[in-house]
């Protein structure tokens, strides 16, 4: 499969950030320190976007993209809502699973109120008060409430004690519940970057596990396990920021109580390396320059198109297009939702039908073809033609197929080559395992794994992209538009 080649023009890159991260015209001061207070107290992971800030910005003025704002929303390119000028997220994940537990989201705006009723008639649900607040159940196990009049907040999964709880505790205190290292982020993001993602890592390293995987990864030179041991025992958490000025560029801060000095000959391969394991590795990371201070490991550059579309992949809030009183009405076209639809689909398609397997880095590749796959299924299919639901239900279960397979050759491939090493030092009289048969048996295996992954991959890929053909010249037909 061929590799994606990062754009090289400046103004698609801002083009592609502003309908990734959302957009408002308002001249907005972030007041994110005044949102935290309705982010839980077990948030762990916290998304902050400053459109306003983003749009003050030179590059931003000379992209019109007003008219691409719904239909960014809409087809899941952009986790924000029209017209919305500040976004928080807040959500407790298993960081060992990648999963969400749960997610709360705070959309705020500086002047305009939010019509709550209007969302409410929109999706056809009903007002339920809890604790004080009117809130509704939508149709994606999602609970809205009205926070106040420049503020709608949303929990999910749709779980009406703990929306309760939520809402008292958020009525109640004055400020912030984040942890210390969360709070930090949420300074930042008021006083600077316009896109923060803040991740609290604090107490979730396992010494005796550190000092079982480091001697298995490639990154860390075995004289430089235990240095790098004792460094990785006083992780805090890891910060991703996003700043607009004359250009775009990205910056990834590794925290560390102390001795991030130690990393600076393997910091930038060892963490490169854990987010490939982790299925969490933006392609854009490798090319970024490393620096490591007494306690942070930074790698920073620019961010291509893809790179953008990955990073919104790996964010999940909990609204639909049908909650934002700017969504397209389907009275518009009796294609238009269809239409958006479909679009998403191919975006998303696009997207995976570029990434290579690596024998390395099997579970890294099923793991977004998995993000990808909650990406399709939590699209609205209100007023969609049930051809296009349909291949869209047909490309979430392949994308889990081909995850499935990624992990299951991973597996094998472990037992395999577990078992040659427990083989290793057996001799007898026709066959001796020596360190060389032994090296080159192990390349063997690693290439089979990855010619195996790679023939699957295709193969189902191969597949869908002749469904989602087939779809277009049918939708394409039907309307009379083309899809």
């Amino acid at each position: 499969m061929r590799r994606f080649a990062p754009h090289r023009s400046l103004f698609p890159l801002i083009l592609s950030l502003l309908l990734v991260f959302g957009y408002s015209f308002t001249d907005a001061h972030a007041q994110f320190e005044a949102d935290a207070r309705w982010a839980p107290a077990d948030t762990n992971v916290v998304v902050l976007v400053n459109s306003g800030r983003i749009f003050d910005s030179a590059l931003a003025k000379k992209a019109n993209v007003e008219a691409n704002a719904k239909a960014a929303f809409e087809t899941g390119v952009s986790i924000v809502t029209p017209g919305v000028d500040r976004l928080l997220i807040a959500s407790q994940i298993d960081l060992e699973a990648m999963h969400s537990n749960c997610t709360v989201a705070l959309f705020a705006r500086n002047a305009k109120p939010i019509d709550f009723n209007g969302i409410v008639n929109r999706v056809g649900a009903s007002v339920d008060r809890i604790s004080g607040r009117d809130t509704a159940l939508m149709p994606n196990d999602a609970y809205v409430a009205q926070l106040g009049p420049l503020q709608i907040g949303a929990m999910k999964p749709g779980n009406r004690q703990l929306v309760s709880k939520w809402l008292k505790t958020g009525s109640s205190v004055a400020s912030s519940q984040l942890s210390d290292y969360l709070k930090s982020a949420v300074s930042f993001a008021d006083k600077n970057a316009d896109i923060i993602i803040a991740i609290d890592l604090e107490g979730s390293v396992n010494p005796s596990l550190i000092r079982q995987r480091l001697p298995q990864m490639a990154s860390v030179p075995k004289e430089e396990t235990e240095a790098v041991a004792v460094t990785l025992e006083k992780l805090k958490g890891v910060t991703l920021g996003v700043t607009i000025r004359e250009s775009i560029n990205g910056s990834l801060k590794v925290d560390f109580s102390s001795d991030a000095a130690k990393l600076s000959g393997v910091g930038k391969a060892l963490l490169i390396e854990v987010l490939k394991h982790k299925g969490v590795m933006i392609d854009d990371f490798a090319n970024w320059t490393a620096k490591t201070t007494e306690r942070e490991l930074i790698l920073s550059g620019p961010l291509s198109i893809s790179g953008l579309r990955a990073i919104n992949s790996l964010i999940s809030q909990p609204m639909l297009p049908e909650m934002t009183e700017e969504a397209s009405s389907p009275a518009l076209a009796p294609y238009s939702r269809t239409k958006t639809y479909f679009e998403s689909l191919q975006s998303y398609f696009s997207d995976l039908s570029t990434k290579e397997p690596d024998y390395k880095t099997l579970r890294s590749y099923a793991a977004w073809f998995d993000l990808y796959a909650d990406k399709i299924d939590s699209l609205s299919v209100v007023g969609v033609d049930e051809e296009a639901v349909t291949v869209g239900v047909s490309m979430s279960e392949n994308l889990r197929h081909i995850g499935s397979g990624l992990r299951d050759t991973q597996s094998i491939l472990n037992a395999q080559q577990g078992n040659l090493k427990a083989n290793a030092g057996y001799t007898d009289y026709y066959y001796r395992y020596s360190a060389s048969s032994q090296i080159s048996q192990r390349k063997a295996l690693k290439t089979g794994a990855q010619s195996f992954a790679e023939v699957e991959t295709r193969e189902v890929l191969r597949k869908l992209a002749d469904e989602v053909a087939a779809t277009r010249r049918a939708l394409t037909m039907k309307y009379n538009v083309p899809f």
